[in-house]
């Protein structure tokens, strides 16, 4: 048995004019619609591997809510098959400002990232995050 996905990347949702991005969005849906209904086609998961916004900011992130309830209307899926990664642009870059690499050694960064640890790097990524926590009601969480 084959397991099929979806996979898409640099939606950049800028909260600007979205005609040319709408359509090719929509019409990526309808395809993903007909190939379902026409042909059988059933993915399994949904990946979307980051820049799902243009600059991390709050209102990037309400056009990717309706884009990607309809993707996974048209796919026959629901929100637990679907998994985001954020991406470079998904970072606000003002809260992102002065964040250097202080990190010297694979020892230095195993003791950074461990469990329990703070993740203040993170905090680049706090539109991101409530967007996510919010689309995803807790069913998925990003780490703390």
């Amino acid at each position: 048995m084959a397991f099929r996905w979806i996979h898409l990347s640099d939606l950049h949702f800028d909260g600007k004019d979205p005609y040319e991005r709408n359509t090719v969005l929509n019409a990526l849906i309808t395809e993903i619609c007909r190939r379902r209904e026409q042909e059988g086609f059933q993915a399994d998961v949904v990946f979307v591997t980051g820049d799902i916004a243009n600059s991390g900011q709050a209102k990037e992130y309400e056009a990717a809510s309706v884009f990607f309830d309809a993707l996974l209307a048209a796919a026959g899926l629901d929100k637990s098959r679907l998994f985001i990664a954020p991406g470079n642009h998904d970072v606000d870059k003002k809260v992102a400002e002065g964040l250097a690499r202080t990190l010297k050694s694979e020892n230095e960064s195993v003791e950074y990232f461990a469990d329990g640890k703070p993740k203040y790097h993170f905090n680049k990524f706090t539109e991101f995050k409530k967007w996510f926590d919010g689309y995803f009601k807790k069913n998925q969480v990003m780490p703390k």
